[in-house]
């Protein structure tokens, strides 16, 4: 998992005000990216092994926070969440089939929330 700052043009300058940044982006929750994706891939998400909740990728608004929802998806084995707005991770509990999971472009601050997938995860 690399940990980066948030980009720039999506989040604004740098200085005092960047500590807390205004996004200027859309954002969302798992639960409606989910749906989202499913919606997009006519796909039940809980049956899919590779599930991407990437917002460029089908032009869907920034996850800010990994929620319950995420628990849903129960025959995931490749989670991405790549380039969003994620600052921890956090909620992986019930991905018992999780092998991969795509972090990468967020703005995690520490690598810490991995415990419940320490079992299957070969890639992060």
């Amino acid at each position: 998992v690399r940990v980066v700052s948030p980009p720039t043009a999506l989040f604004g300058g740098g200085g005092a005000a960047s500590r807390h940044p205004e996004p200027r982006w859309p954002m969302t929750s798992c639960k409606d990216a989910i749906k989202a994706w499913e919606t997009a891939q006519s796909v039940v998400a809980a049956e899919a092994e590779d599930v991407r909740l990437c917002p460029i990728a089908l032009q869907l608004p920034l996850i800010t926070k990994m929620d319950g929802a995420l628990g849903t998806l129960k025959s995931c084995k490749h989670l991405r969440l790549s380039t969003n707005a994620i600052d921890k991770i956090a909620n992986l509990n019930g991905l018992d089939n999780l092998e991969i999971l795509s972090l990468g472009r967020n703005s995690l601050k520490s690598i810490n929330g991995l415990d419940p997938v320490a079992d299957t995860l070969k890639q992060a």
